[in-house]
């Protein structure tokens, strides 16, 4: 129930063009929430250990203006 109420409340942030979100113990399921944020240009999800060994690639096709994805560290 808390993951929802965050995912709402991110969701709202539809202008927000960079987030850093390195260095946290997040899985997938942070991916759907991100997916919702139009202006996002730049996701750094870098040292998450627990986002698995295939990323959900197609979750982030609606994030039009990404352009700098980062990944690195990660178990993917």
């Amino acid at each position: 129930m808390v993951f929802l109420t965050g995912c709402k409340s991110l969701m709202r942030l539809e202008r927000l063009e960079s987030v850093s979100l390195e260095y946290n113990n997040f899985n997938k399921s942070i991916i759907s929430c991100l997916s919702f944020l139009p202006s996002l240009n730049i996701l750094d999800l870098s040292f998450n250990q627990h986002l698995g060994r295939s990323f959900p690639m197609q979750e982030l096709s609606s994030l039009r203006e990404l352009k700098t994805l980062e990944l690195s560290y990660g178990s993917c």
